[in-house]
């Protein structure tokens, strides 16, 4: 298996590069195209069989490197929920979103590659069954991420078509876990990171909506499956847990671990959306650890993470 990685050290990207270094006896080239080397990883990155590579580079040198390395899969798993330093809130995470995402595209034109698996959102797009390559709308689009969702996977589609690669659009659900730093999405994540803050947690969405969510571990082991799976020639995915779940449930399983932290309930209507389990697609998730549980594993990275963070102040 020979695979380069866009965003491999963002949320997802890092957890699938766990996954796929913990397959063992098989032999593997990941390239990582990121903006920087996870720390822990650092001692891999000469490694013959796991290379680094800054997503400033130009698409031309990626691609080389891509050739190299004999890759003929990539995966996009940047997600735009992660403002650098040097951007401002949504509006800085959104346009570097882009510009990653138009790199992305040039290093496609450059004909290196054959397949790609590209993360969407199944809530945002949950009207489309199939990759757009005509975009016709069902429902109106009530945001920019959505458009911005839905006009990345017509570009993908129309270059994919063009280039004759094969795409594979993952449309994914509310994902929380390990390796998860935006401060601007991710109800789970930013919840245990604020209950371990000590500061009054406020919920601006109504208890009663559901939600689906998948623990990020198991979406990277359930898309390794996915990529190792050569019977599987469809072209549209969905991930999703066995059941949704209502805010306060979610907010009930964090409380047994800091029963003392206010929750507080900031909006009154009722927002409850559409069950994800009830459209009747086919779930590629193989892999789904009990939801106690894996609240409690990203509770313990949460808490390593502040720690570290807190050492380096210090």
């Amino acid at each position: 298996m020979s695979i380069i990685i866009f965003g491999g050290n963002g949320f997802i990207g890092r957890n699938l590069l766990d996954a796929l270094l913990c397959r063992s006896g098989k032999r593997q080239r990941i390239v990582v195209a990121s903006r920087s080397v996870p720390n822990d990883l650092f001692f891999l990155q000469k490694s013959d069989d796991l290379v680094f590579v800054n997503l400033s580079e130009s698409a031309e040198n990626i691609a080389r490197l891509a050739v190299d390395k004999g890759v003929t899969t990539a995966i996009y798993a940047i997600g735009e929920g992660s403002p650098r330093s040097d951007d401002a809130g949504f509006e800085g995470a959104a346009l570097c979103f882009e510009k990653s995402f138009l790199r992305f595209l040039d290093f496609l034109k450059l004909k290196v590659i054959d397949t790609v698996y590209y993360f969407s959102s199944s809530g945002a797009l949950r009207s489309f069954s199939q990759p757009i390559f005509a975009l016709e709308l069902v429902e109106p689009l009530e945001s920019c991420y959505m458009a911005r969702k839905a006009y990345h996977e017509m570009m993908l589609a129309c270059v994919a078509k063009r280039l004759n690669i094969k795409l594979r659009i993952l449309r994914l659900p509310n994902v929380y876990g390990l390796y998860h730093t935006s401060e601007i999405q991710g109800l789970v994540n930013i919840v245990l990171r604020n209950c371990l803050r000590g500061n009054p947690v406020n919920i601006y969405t109504n208890f009663e909506t559901k939600r689906n969510y998948v623990f990020a571990g198991d979406l990277a082991r359930s898309m390794v499956s996915l990529i190792e799976n050569h019977d599987v020639n469809d072209s549209y995915y969905y991930f999703f847990s066995s059941r949704s779940r209502t805010i306060k449930e979610v907010t009930d399983s964090i409380k047994e671990i800091f029963p003392n932290i206010a929750l507080t309930n900031m909006l009154s209507e009722s927002l409850n959306g559409e069950c994800i389990e009830s459209s009747g697609r086919k779930n590629f998730l193989t892999h789904e650890t009990p939801f106690g549980e894996a609240i409690a594993r990203t509770m313990e990275w949460e808490q390593g993470a502040q720690s570290c963070v807190e050492n380096l102040r210090s």
